[in-house]
């Protein structure tokens, strides 16, 4: 931490609007240090409560989003963002009238989703054996692992449209009868 006219400011108004007599100094310069930096700590209450924390470079995972088709790079960015239509996160503002799945009744979050629900077990078996077949080196018990590596993102991608939970996805996918490739 650098010592600036505008830390040392912070301090003075603090101990300027605090008792002096109830406060001592620390003994050390450790404690002094210990206890200016509690001073300055943030509350863990204005943290995001669902930060994951991913290892891959985001160029490899714009790379990875780019070669894949338009919806589902965006289903695959909002499940890594967690900013996705389930539950957990529509109903933050008022477009769900729960945060809970519907078959399990816990808070539908991406780790319910991409994990748990009882409501998607042969999408997700399908999922995984796919994933197997590919020798992929993923932990697929772990939400982090499957959406921070880049060669899951096809078969992710193909285990959600399976579900059929996000709706907003088919619209982007061509149709095999008007596509000319197909």
């Amino acid at each position: 931490m650098l010592w600036n006219d505008g830390v040392m400011t912070v301090f003075a108004k603090r101990a300027a609007k605090a008792d002096g007599r109830k406060t001592t100094l620390p003994r050390s310069f450790a404690n002094l240090l210990q206890a200016t930096w509690q001073a300055l700590r943030i509350p863990s209450s204005d943290f995001p409560k669902h930060v994951p924390s991913f290892k891959t470079p985001a160029e490899k995972i714009a790379d990875a989003l780019n070669d894949l088709e338009k919806g589902r790079a965006a289903t695959i960015f909002q499940l890594r963002t967690g900013h996705c239509p389930l539950n957990d996160y529509r109903q933050r503002f008022k477009k769900s009238p729960m945060k809970y799945c519907r078959t399990c009744g816990v808070p539908e979050n991406v780790p319910h989703f991409l994990l748990y629900c009882r409501n998607y077990r042969p999408q997700r078996a399908a999922f995984r054996k796919r994933v197997k077949a590919e020798k992929l080196r993923t932990n697929l018990f772990a939400a982090n692992a499957m959406l921070d590596d880049p060669m899951v993102f096809p078969f992710l991608a193909d285990f959600v449209l399976e579900t059929g939970r996000f709706e907003h996805l088919r619209s982007y996918l061509p149709d095999p009868e008007l596509d000319p490739k197909g």
